[in-house]
């Protein structure tokens, strides 16, 4: 059985959040170059905390987090050599819901 390392990082995550005409919602984080689409407000954020962790993985694997982390201010982490693929990244987020008669409003 595998070991699971858990990363915390020193970021929090702004995504903003709007619903379209057509009833699905759109949220986009410029920080880290994403764009999520779902249906339903819950759906959102289960996409969003899949993509972020998968975002990182593929960053840790490729050998390229610290100088991402770096390019954005972010403080740089103290990382395993060697993951065995068991690292989870804990990224606090917010998530912004953009209406057109309520600019923004935080969700949790």
């Amino acid at each position: 059985m595998k070991s699971v390392i858990r990363i915390e990082m020193g970021a929090q995550l702004l995504w903003e959040a709007s619903k379209t005409e057509s009833g699905n919602w759109i949220a986009v984080n410029d920080a880290v170059g994403l764009t999520m689409q779902s249906d339903s407000l819950d759906e959102l954020h289960s996409m969003i905390e899949e993509a972020t962790q998968l975002l990182f993985e593929d960053l840790f694997e490729d050998g390229e987090l610290d100088a991402f982390l770096r390019s954005k201010g972010w403080n740089k982490i103290s990382m395993p050599s060697d993951s065995d693929g068991g690292i989870r990244f804990d990224v606090p987020y917010e998530l912004l819901v953009k209406h057109a008669s309520d600019p923004s409003r935080p969700v949790h």
